[in-house]
């Protein structure tokens, strides 16, 4: 089946699975980010590969809106957390960034981009009325993305994890930016916190001081 089918498939199982519509409760998001991201279940002995069964499906989209594959993430924190469909010509996590199709109108209207490292950071920032944001694959962040980034602005704020990777990966962020002449402005987050958890704590007013604050 093609990958539309399949995330059309677990689409419609997530709405008849508890347990994951539990845990998107759980996390703080609503049915529209749901509904908007198109978020699936990957349900138990489902007729896809099995690495998938019991987890949470988060769909991935090339720079067109068209999709080509997804993140599988578990809901009781085994390991591994997150399980990715294969790279294929298609769907190479270093040049896609999530959200993307959904956030260019909104980037050029604000004038810059939010880049965060998680696909929850980035349907959170959605979710509370900042659509300009967009996330890498963790913290692979490669010239691909900084040029998908390029295209529709001259400003970015990066605000990634406030652990040792995140940090290192903002510089890193920064030079690729800054590369092509975009204006790469870094967020520090508190240590253990990412825009998710700030947001969820403190609320997207902290949220954008923070954007405010950062030079």
């Amino acid at each position: 089946m093609k990958v539309k089918s399949i995330i059309a498939y677990f689409y419609s199982e997530l709405k008849k699975s508890p347990v994951a519509k539990n845990y998107l409760k759980f996390r703080g998001i609503t049915k529209e980010t749901v509904i908007k991201f198109k978020l699936g279940y990957a349900p138990p002995n489902s007729l896809y590969v099995p690495r998938f069964h019991d987890r949470l499906i988060v769909p991935i989209y090339d720079p067109y809106g068209n999709p080509v594959g997804w993140t599988a993430r578990t809901l009781i924190d085994a390991h591994p957390k997150y399980v990715n469909t294969k790279e294929s010509p298609e769907f190479q996590k270093s040049r896609l960034l999530f959200g993307y199709h959904l956030a260019k109108k909104a980037i050029v209207k604000s004038g810059y981009a939010i880049l965060v490292e998680g696909q929850f950071d980035a349907m959170r920032l959605h979710q509370v009325g900042l659509p300009n944001t967009v996330a890498s694959s963790g913290t692979t962040f490669k010239a691909a993305g900084a040029n998908l980034l390029a295209r529709y602005t001259s400003k970015v704020y990066v605000a990634f994890d406030g652990d040792n990777a995140g940090e290192l990966a903002k510089i890193k962020a920064q030079k690729l930016l800054q590369d092509l002449g975009v204006e790469a402005i870094l967020v520090n987050l508190p240590e253990g916190d990412d825009p998710d958890t700030y947001v969820y704590k403190y609320g997207v007013g902290k949220f954008k001081d923070l954007l405010r604050n950062s030079k």
